[in-house]
């Protein structure tokens, strides 16, 4: 009783500082994760990334966890959630290793997916609840050290088109580059072509365009290589241990983080 007393205490909080999704222009925060840690079970807004069966080229462990040791320093002034005097405390951790004997036929790919968490959670299409406004983007912020990595999102579609609900379509993949500093990435809904030849599409579980105005967060999708992830063309020297921070993830216009990146320094994995 406890725990389902938290929980409901916690949405509460929650939905009194979000909100219901505003018009026009307006930054909306998805997840911040700040109230989330005492949460037990699926939390914040992703399952670990092992967990769905399209996640391939990995050994069996990973983790997704809310931590209190590497939260987003960056954070946009101008975003409505930005508090100078108690910023946030909370980030997302994930972690994986994609093996070097992975089987040929698998890729190196992995969906951190929303799907069946039970923190604000979409029962239409089982995705996480916050919607997203098709007009704008999704952005977030992350912190990354390693070999460079690539990453879409992926989103869920739910009314206007019910043949189409539940159906999956996923941004271009973009990079996340590796620097010892929180960094910044966006994806542009309006973007001529966003959805277009997608992973979901090819897969025949998508259409290639968005229908939907409020469609569902429905996973971060990262691969090894935006153009050819299969195991057989990618030659991985030795395991590749992944560990991603992610926080203050958002739809709306893009926005301006505080204070340029520092310079990191990289290494290579592959032959």
């Amino acid at each position: 009783m406890k725990h389902v007393l938290l929980l409901v205490a916690c949405l509460a909080m929650a939905f009194a500082i979000y909100g219901d999704p505003p018009e026009g222009d307006t930054l909306y925060l998805i997840e911040n994760f700040e109230y989330l840690e005492e949460i037990e079970g699926p939390q914040s807004c992703f399952q670990h990334p092992t967990y769905s069966g399209t996640s391939q080229g990995h050994d069996a462990d990973s983790t997704e966890e809310i931590v209190d040791y590497r939260s987003n320093w960056r954070l946009d002034p101008d975003a409505p959630w930005y508090d100078e005097e108690e910023p946030g405390e909370n980030a997302v951790r994930l972690e994986w290793t994609w093996i070097e004997d992975a089987p040929e036929e698998e890729a190196y790919q992995m969906r951190v997916t929303s799907s069946g968490t039970t923190n604000n959670r979409n029962e239409e299409t089982g995705s996480y609840q916050f919607m997203i406004c098709e007009s704008d983007g999704v952005g977030f912020y992350y912190y990354y050290v390693g070999e460079p990595v690539w990453v879409a999102v992926s989103v869920s579609e739910t009314e206007e088109n019910e043949e189409d609900v539940g159906l999956l379509e996923m941004t271009q993949f973009q990079e996340l580059t590796p620097e010892d500093d929180w960094q910044y990435i966006y994806f542009d809904f309006d973007e001529p072509g966003m959805f277009e030849d997608s992973f979901w599409e090819e897969e025949g579980l998508g259409t290639g365009e968005l229908y939907s105005a409020e469609p569902a967060l429905e996973s971060l999708f990262f691969v090894s290589d935006p153009d050819d992830w299969d195991v057989e063309a990618v030659d991985l020297v030795e395991d590749w241990e992944m560990e991603i921070f992610v926080d203050d993830i958002h739809y709306g216009p893009e926005q301006e983080p505080a204070d340029p990146p520092t310079s990191a320094e990289t290494w290579s994995l592959f032959k």
